[in-house]
């Protein structure tokens, strides 16, 4: 794998204390960072394809500290309501119990899901399997696959065949989930407001409905 991918054990060694800054959010720490992007655009195109799906359980799959699950948890009155997050870094899940202590948080291996078969309507990863290699990727589909009772949504980087593109993996998810059973479609991110503009040519969000 390109070095300058930050692959799977990156994110399982991350400190807290890493300065590096993800979002354009003045934080104390880099998860803290993740958890005021909770207003970012995709976000809300997430909540749109959710929309469109019957569901009364999710789990998204590298959740870091829960921004995701925090928007959807405001966006939708649906009693009962099942959210569960999983991520291999550990501040990042403690981060998240503090803000959502409601929500089911566990320390994970996306390739080894501590979940039982079709436990959760909708399986989300956003901005997780660009760091996974092929050998990776495979084994985390599969356990996507093996969770989600009614969909899979992925929001990613696309790219006709597998290969790396602006240091990340890229790939046509569309298809694989077509492959998978799903009757699939892919929507276009419009607003990825950063400097770099890679999400604004590269990021999809891939939406696979159980047949």
């Amino acid at each position: 794998m390109d070095n300058k991918i930050e692959n799977y054990q990156y994110w399982i060694d991350r400190d807290i204390k890493d300065k590096r800054v993800d979002w354009n959010h003045p934080s104390k720490s880099w998860i803290e960072g993740y958890w005021k992007s909770v207003n970012h655009p995709h976000r809300s195109q997430i909540v749109k394809e959710l929309k469109k799906i019957e569901f009364d359980s999710l789990l998204e799959v590298g959740c870091n500290a829960g921004a995701n699950i925090a928007r959807i948890r405001n966006e939708f009155e649906i009693d009962d309501l099942n959210l569960a997050g999983c991520d291999v870094n550990k501040d990042s899940i403690l981060f998240a119990q503090s803000k959502l202590p409601d929500v089911l948080w566990r320390v994970g291996n996306a390739k080894e899901l501590v979940f039982v078969d079709k436990e959760y309507d909708v399986v989300l990863a956003d901005a997780v399997l660009m760091y996974a290699d092929p050998d990776e990727f495979n084994d985390i589909i599969s356990e996507m696959d093996r969770v989600a009772k009614k969909a899979i949504i992925i929001c990613d980087w696309f790219n006709e065949i597998e290969e790396i593109k602006d240091e990340h993996w890229c790939r046509d998810y569309k298809s694989l989930l077509e492959e998978m059973g799903f009757d699939a479609y892919k929507v276009k991110i419009t607003k990825w407001p950063t400097k770099s503009g890679n999400w604004e040519r590269n990021g999809w969000i891939f939406v696979g409905i159980r047949k």
